[in-house]
């Protein structure tokens, strides 16, 4: 199984990400790269968590882990109730314009069927976003300067490396 790596010592906020997933979603984006200080923007999207509490929140059982470890949410099980956008750590998911179903990154699970990478991070010109097994992205994650968290247990979730705020400018 794979994780997501986020390195946002790169990311530029240049939104590309966002477009990508517009693009692959139908015109709906699933991330959207938020700027937490004028120096530091983050892509906010689901961190397909090992203990995924969207998933235990859902009483309808519309959230399910999937076989590659993607957190997905089946449009059609989905009732508004908005409990998984209420257990969500991240602030990842929310309902759709109409309010009427849950929405959050799926890791592109159609083009991973295939075979394909999420369309995010083959768009990333900053390759702030990478994407696979735990040990070849921890390998990678040490390897760069700044604040290294893990948020995988197991083979599933997100490793996330922040800039040193120590080092002027960054």
């Amino acid at each position: 199984m794979n994780v997501l790596y986020l390195n946002l010592t790169r990311c530029i906020y240049c939104r590309a990400c966002e477009v990508a997933c517009e693009r692959e979603h139908d015109g709906i984006s699933r991330v959207a790269v938020t700027l937490v200080d004028p120096r530091q923007p983050v892509p906010v999207s689901c961190r397909h968590c090992e203990k995924h509490p969207c998933l235990e929140a859902c009483p309808e059982t519309a959230i399910e882990a999937a076989p590659g470890g993607a957190i997905i949410i089946h449009t059609r099980k989905c009732i508004s109730c908005g409990l998984c956008v209420i257990a969500c750590p991240f602030g990842a998911i929310e309902l759709d314009a109409g309010g009427k179903i849950a929405e959050k990154c799926d890791l592109c699970e159609h083009r991973q069927r295939d075979g394909r990478l999420p369309a995010c991070l083959l768009t990333c010109p900053a390759r702030c976003i990478e994407y696979g097994p735990l040990d070849d992205i921890l390998a990678v994650a040490r390897t760069k300067p700044g604040a290294t968290f893990v948020a995988a247990m197991g083979e599933t979730g997100t490793v996330v490396t922040l800039p040193d705020r120590s080092v002027p400018g960054v």
